[in-house]
Parts: C-alpha cells; structure tokens; sequence
C-alpha cells in the first residue's frame, strides 16, 4: 500500500461514505469482515453501489468524492456549493432517491449561500 501525504481528500472521501450511509441506510462493505480484506478492495477502486439513487447530481457529487484518484475529488467548497445546488432541486431530495425512505423536513431554511464553484457534469 502506498501512503500519501494527508490531505482534505482524505476527508472529502470520507464524506462520500458518510453521505451513502445517510442516503442508503447501509454501512459501505458490510459483507466484508475484515479490515485488511476492505482495505485492499477499496484500494483496487471499489466502492459501493449506489443503486438507490437514480442518475442524479447526488449520486455523482458522491461518486467524486470518491473518486481513486484524490487530486480529482473535489474541495469542501465545492461539496458545500454543489449540496447548496441540490437543496433547490426538491425536498428532501425526494426526486432523487428511489427508495422508501421518508425524511424530515429541513431545520432551518435560512444558510448562507454561497455560490456554486463547479457543476458535475457526466
């Protein structure tokens, strides 16, 4: 295994999981006992399935976050903007999620804004 200097990527993948496991309601590589076992899987450029999403912002802002190559994950202002974006495209991301799941609504409706930095496109 190679080790790189830490990073944001780091967290910014990191993030990507933590968004699949509040959107699936699953924990990434729950079939896979061992630690050793995930971590070779992961570094082979694995990730989950994200079969409960339809072809959406969501699930390719996700998909960046974890992409194998870090460089070409995105920074946490670009995350922060590109979830700012999703927040206009329906509540609680009802569009978005093929599943069941019912959700809260929104805390509060007053964030700051800040403008997007990137779209994703593909």
């Amino acid at each position: 295994m190679k080790l790189s200097k830490y990073n944001e990527k780091v967290d910014i993948y990191s993030f990507g999981m933590i968004l699949y496991e509040i959107i699936s309601n699953r924990i990434p590589f729950d079939n896979l006992k061992n630690n050793t076992h995930i971590m070779s899987v992961v570094l082979d450029g694995n990730r989950p399935e994200l079969d409960i999403l339809d072809d959406s912002m969501l699930k390719k802002l996700i998909q960046s976050c974890w992409d194998k190559d870090p460089s070409n994950r995105p920074s946490s202002l670009q995350v922060l903007a590109n979830l700012q974006l999703l927040s206009y495209e329906g509540p609680y991301f009802e569009s978005l999620i093929t599943s069941k799941y019912s959700f809260p609504p929104p805390i509060s409706s007053n964030f700051y804004h800040l403008p997007p930095i990137f779209t994703l496109s593909n």
